[in-house]
């Protein structure tokens, strides 16, 4: 073999692995939250009464209400705010509660469902913001 044939056959070996082996997409998980292609974080249990299935159907609810709100349409950025709730912290736009970060989510992690909601907050925005239809796009 020329020197040349056998470095090309190894850098299609090399790019072959990684296409194949390693520039998979993550695979999503029933808790997985994520909007406008931004991942934002992932539940592990159901919370306030609902199974994680229920929750994570009305989170996908709470925040198809904000992307598709006209009033948001054409928007750069979207403020999220988080709201003290107890001993737990919601995330929300505009008074539309998007989700509620329990005790129970931050559990063995050392830290507070507050500071969670801090740390997701701004990617949550920066998702919705990237989700939501510029005012040229109809409905």
């Amino acid at each position: 073999m020329q020197p040349t044939y056998r470095l090309g056959l190894l850098v299609s070996l090399v790019i072959s692995s990684l296409v194949l082996g390693f520039a998979r997409p993550a695979r999503a998980e029933i808790g997985d939250v994520s909007v406008g292609g931004v991942w934002v974080c992932r539940f592990s249990k159901g919370a306030n009464g609902q199974a994680l299935e229920q929750r994570m159907e009305q989170i996908e609810r709470n925040m198809y209400a904000v992307v598709n709100n006209p009033k948001y349409r054409g928007r750069r950025q979207v403020a999220v705010q988080v709201r003290p709730m107890g001993q737990s912290a919601a995330l929300t736009v505009d008074g539309i509660v998007l989700f509620v970060v329990t005790p129970e989510d931050v559990e063995g992690t050392g830290a507070k469902p507050w500071e969670a909601a801090q740390q997701w907050a701004p990617k949550l925005s920066r998702g919705l913001s990237l989700a939501i239809p510029d005012g040229s796009q109809a409905f």
